[in-house]
């Protein structure tokens, strides 16, 4: 099975990432791979021809995003598919994909939007400033059809309604636990941990931090917009989780007992670190994640090795494997095909 996997931003069409972690397109291609595959994940050009692929994947965000800087190319894919009824699915990897309806309300409401100056930089702008109608006529088809069939990426354990009942066109949602295709690190433990909290991130959360009142030192660290004194590739994050007691995990109100997936939560279970997240985020795995920052500060060495012991119990016993993960990935595929 010949399969094509492109979408809207870098990461959607296999650019990676300036920090070097995995971005979930890619997860979902080495899921692919793995259940037998073949996989190629890259930009379009505009026009190509569709028909050596068995099934196309197109990755979406938000339209408005700055990162949508491969929108054209993707919407170009997504009618030539749609025309030609060729087999097509859909996959988000950006936890605010809901915002997707609005954008796509005020392209219909403006439909100017779409080609708006500001959006010069995009791929192919030239191609879309002279195809404005036929695009517009997609959008619509967009907001007021049913999608393809979508792969989102989620824990086992999430309520999943939550998560993607605002986007009504996606009627045929398959979420997707993809926690045992995270690129495993090397680890080296050292003999004492280090009582300090550590936070990677690429947003700015200095008043979600400055509201904990931890006592611990912050390891801060994450790209510009975060504000952060430095950053740091990935590898070396998860090896600081290792030589740390503590990960902070900002909330994002929106997502909040959702399952979205999100690395920070595996990587922290498997260096043997206790994750501090939002009580809301993950109530479903029970006591060990829902303590205290206070009461997680004043443990004795053995009692923060038995709570991060007991959060990675709750967090992997419910864990697909990575065997399963391709399976059911290739069923989703499978399912589009054979329709």
């Amino acid at each position: 099975m010949k399969l094509l996997v492109t979408g809207t931003t870098k990461q959607q069409v296999g650019g990676g990432t300036a920090l070097g972690y995995e971005p979930v397109a890619d997860l979902f291609v080495k899921g692919l791979r793995l259940a037998g595959c073949e996989v190629e994940h890259r930009k379009t050009t505009i026009g190509e021809d569709l028909a050596p692929y068995d099934a196309v994947l197109v990755g979406l965000v938000p339209f408005f995003s700055i990162a949508s800087n491969q929108l054209y190319h993707a919407l170009d894919v997504i009618e030539r598919a749609e025309k030609s009824g060729h087999p097509l699915l859909f996959f988000v990897d950006d936890w605010a994909f809901p915002r997707l309806v609005a954008n796509l309300n005020t392209h219909i409401r403006h439909p100017w939007q779409l080609t708006k100056e500001f959006f010069s930089g995009r791929a192919s702008y030239d191609w879309a400033c002279n195809r404005k109608d036929e695009l517009q006529v997609i959008v619509e088809r967009m907001r007021y059809q049913p999608w393809a069939p979508t792969i989102v990426p989620a824990f086992t354990w999430g309520d999943h309604q939550k998560l993607t009942g605002e986007v009504e066109m996606m009627t045929q949602p398959h979420y997707v636990d993809v926690s045992a295709l995270a690129r495993e690190y090397p680890l080296t433990f050292p003999a004492t941990r280090e009582r300090r909290w550590v936070l990677g991130t690429v947003s700015d959360q200095r008043k979600w931090m400055d509201s904990l009142n931890l006592s611990w030192e912050i390891n801060h660290l994450g790209t510009r917009a975060s504000k952060a004194p430095e950053k740091m590739a990935e590898a070396d994050l998860v090896q600081l989780y290792a030589e740390s007691w503590g990960v902070l995990s900002p909330p994002y109100k929106r997502i909040l007992g959702t399952g979205w997936w999100r690395n920070r939560a595996v990587y922290a279970a498997r260096a043997g670190a206790i994750l501090l997240a939002d009580p809301g985020e993950m109530p479903q795995l029970g006591e060990a994640y829902q303590v205290a920052p206070a009461d997680v500060e004043r443990m004795t060495d053995t009692e923060l090795c038995s709570l991060a012991a007991a959060q990675r119990e709750a967090l992997f016993k419910r864990q697909p494997s990575s065997g399963d993960v391709a399976r059911q990935l290739l069923s989703i595929v499978e399912g589009v095909i054979n329709k």
